[in-house]
């Protein structure tokens, strides 16, 4: 055996410097000076992009990596905190090994590997050392992962979180003992989905699957005045309350695990106002950051008013939804998609079909009509079968009865009508009942389980030949519901955004009086030519004073506008603000070149603004093998974040002076312990190593302090 091991160490060997010297002789003559450091974290990039990338969460025997289990999230509790066009979420976890299928004496490692939205960004990862909170410290890659596999080996207490690529992450705690939970605190910025009427946010119920049993997840949304009426969309049976039980004063809700499965959405009133919403922060002097999120219909007055017809064709048997929770989608789309510019009504089916109102409703919110309307959809049966052609054939004489103009917007989970023998008569009769009236269509499919269909050589997936067709020839915009990344509303809402209409030549610029703005970073891709409620969400840097200047040119209908909007800074300060720009730097450099310059400079700015990069990781040691990490303002932690208040005891520790020459003193802070007979101290270096065992020696005890002076030979 010993023999098989060293001649695949001497092949491994061997052919690693046949790769070096390859490289070299085509030209890497940079890998010379390529710094050491750089170079195993190059290696380590390899090895780790071959782990599986499916998402899961086991508990593994770091002895018999064969032994492994689904590990189980015992609790969870989410904090979400709006900070302008991102929503820093703050999940807490107890994570166990129970019903994992070990046994409950067991040592194992828990490894989480888990999705997050495009472009979010996970900024901080705490873990819990008994009833000591760890904040970790942030690591290039390959030194975290020697450290913690290292420690891992001595059964100390460390926890790592790597990010795999731009949407994947990986994160391992150890050790669990038994079936005794871990407790830790994962936080990440998710960017916000803006829309006329409200913005929305995808909640982390991905990761609450992962679980062996699903638990349910409290939420608690601190008072905000620009963030009011939070929601879950589509649940109408979840309800957020006044909450002050944690300290702070907030709304609370719980999503219960029957409500977990697909997209699940946190949406609030827009918080824009005009079409515009604008945070900035300034550092020192005239230099500072500004995020923006703009809806060109709305910022610059170019809004059509519309009229839209939906159609609602469902079948419980193909349908994702109840009916409770489809009439939620229905309201969300009133209120929400439809402006009070707007006009409006509703087609359904049970057994025959049902027209809302015998006249266009307006989409005037504090209007009598349209609450009433409101009453109507959540007593509606809102179908048991498909009747997609006679609702559509309806629609399009409702439309033809008034002045012929209008949007049908179709939300159907029919696939009967995706085969040419049904769909081509349907398609012919549908264009022949519009005539020559300006009738478009904006199809949404929601069927969760359809059939497919093979037509002239290529698969069509539901009633996709049907739509494709008609809103092609009809200038309209098919969809189906991604059911993993959003839910009808929200699709709805996306789509009718798509059909305002488009604004050509369109430029946009930003100044300060006295200076200018730079390093801006669009987060919505847009070009010379935009849909007039794209949303234009970017950030970015400003030397200068305020106020700042927002400039936009375009054509839309034809008829070329210049506007001017000016934007004070008060009252729109956000601190978070700067973190975000970051986000973006970093994340432009992580899609350049893997040049040894480029991850130097990911390396050095994901330290100092503390947000995880393709290159660092975050590891939280137990508490004295943790090094102090500045002085940032501590942050407000809740009292609790389960029902079984299980994340209560503080634990503090102040080291001074740090660094120090021949003496430190370490100052351990405990909430509600006054005994320290029985507590065991040591020291230890940032490899697990033991520097110094202190058990035995005399301590101050002052009330839930305790104080020791140290006398250690710096080396």
């Amino acid at each position: 055996m010993k023999k098989q091991i060293l001649f695949f160490g001497f092949l491994l060997a061997f052919a690693f410097n046949i790769i070096a010297a390859g490289l070299r002789f085509i030209g890497f003559s940079y890998l010379k000076n390529f710094p050491k450091e750089f170079f195993f974290l190059f290696i380590f990039l390899i090895a780790l992009s071959g782990r599986l990338s499916a998402d899961g969460l086991r508990v593994i025997d770091p002895n018999s990596q064969w032994r492994t289990g689904k590990a189980r999230i015992d609790s969870a509790y989410l904090e979400v905190n709006p900070v302008g066009i991102y929503v820093e979420m703050n999940l807490y976890m107890e994570i166990s090994a129970k019903n994992a299928g070990l046994n409950s004496n067991d040592v194992t490692e828990i490894e989480m590997l888990f999705s997050l939205p495009d472009n979010a960004h996970i900024v901080d990862s705490w873990l819990w050392v008994e009833d000591t909170i760890v904040k970790a410290m942030l690591l290039d890659k390959w030194s975290a992962n020697l450290i913690y596999e290292g420690i891992v080996k001595r059964r100390r207490d460390p926890s790592v979180l790597y990010k795999n690529s731009q949407t994947a992450y990986e994160y391992r705690i150890y050790p669990v003992n038994g079936y005794k939970a871990r407790r830790c605190r994962l936080s990440w910025l998710v960017p916000v989905k803006w829309y006329a009427q409200y913005t929305s946010v995808t909640l982390p119920n991905n990761i609450m699957q992962l679980s062996n049993s699903v638990p349910k997840l409290k939420i608690f949304i601190k008072n905000n005045p620009e963030w009011n009426n939070p929601n879950i969309t589509g649940k109408p049976n979840i309800k957020f309350t006044d909450d002050s039980s944690n300290g702070m004063a907030g709304k609370s809700a719980v999503v219960q695990p029957n409500d977990m499965a697909g997209a699940v959405s946190l949406t609030f009133d827009s918080p824009m106002r005009n079409g515009l919403y604008f945070k900035t922060y300034a550092t020192s002097g005239d230099n500072g950051y500004y995020q923006l999120a703009l809806l060109p219909s709305s910022a610059f007055e170019i809004t059509e008013r519309r009229k839209v017809l939906i159609l609602i064709d469902n079948n419980i048997e193909n349908s994702k939804y109840s009916n409770d929770a489809l009439r939620a989608h229905v309201a969300t789309i009133m209120n929400n998609c439809i402006s009070p510019k707007d006009s409006f009504n509703i087609i359904y089916a049970d057994f025959s079909i049902h027209l809302m109102n015998n006249t266009w409703i307006s989409g005037d919110q504090t209007t009598a009509e349209y609450q009433s309307t409101l009453q109507k959809i959540s007593k509606a049966n809102l179908g048991y079968q498909n009747q997609l052609s006679s609702l559509v054939l309806k629609g399009i004489d409702f439309i033809k009865e008034s002045d012929g103009k209008g949007t049908i917007v179709i939300l159907s989970n029919s696939d009967r009508e995706g085969n040419t023998l049904i769909a081509n008569p349907l398609y012919s009769e549908i264009q022949g009942r519009i005539g020559s009236n300006d009738i478009n269509f904006l199809s949404v499919d929601y069927n969760g389980y359809p059939r497919t269909y093979n037509i002239s050589g290529r698969v069509y997936t539901g009633n996709e030949y049907l739509y494709s067709n008609l809103t092609f020839i009809n200038s309209g915009y098919y969809t189906r519901v991604n059911f993993n990344t959003e839910n009808i509303s929200d699709a709805v809402s996306r789509s009718l955004d798509a059909m305002k209409g488009s604004i050509s030549a369109f430029d946009l610029m930003t100044t300060m009086n006295d200076g200018f703005c730079f390093g801006r970073y669009n987060m919505t891709t847009y070009n010379s030519n935009i849909s007039r409620n794209d949303n234009l969400i970017s950030v970015g840097r400003f030397v200068g004073k305020y106020p700042l200047t927002v400039q936009a040119a375009g054509i839309a209908g034809g008829k070329a506008f210049s506007t001017k909007i000016v934007l004070d800074s008060d009252g729109n300060i956000e601190k978070k603000t700067k973190q975000i720009w970051y986000t973006q730097y970093i994340r432009s450099l992580e899609l350049l070149d893997k040049q040894n310059m480029t991850i130097e400079s990911i390396i050095k700015e994901s330290k100092a603004n503390r947000i995880l990069s393709l290159y660092t990781s975050f590891l939280a040691l137990e508490p004295w093998m943790m090094p102090e990490q500045g002085t940032e303002e501590e942050e407000e932690i809740p009292n609790f974040v389960t029902d079984d208040n299980l994340f209560g005891r503080n634990c503090t520790i102040s080291v001074y002076p740090n660094p120090f020459s021949t003496s430190t003193s370490i100052e351990i802070k405990l909430d509600g312990m006054s005994d320290f007979s029985n507590m065991k101290i040591a020291v230890y270096n940032l490899y697990g190593e033991k520097v110094k065992d202190l058990s035995g020696f005399e301590v101050g005890n002052t009330g839930t302090s305790l104080l020791r002076h140290l006398m250690v030979k710096r080396q």
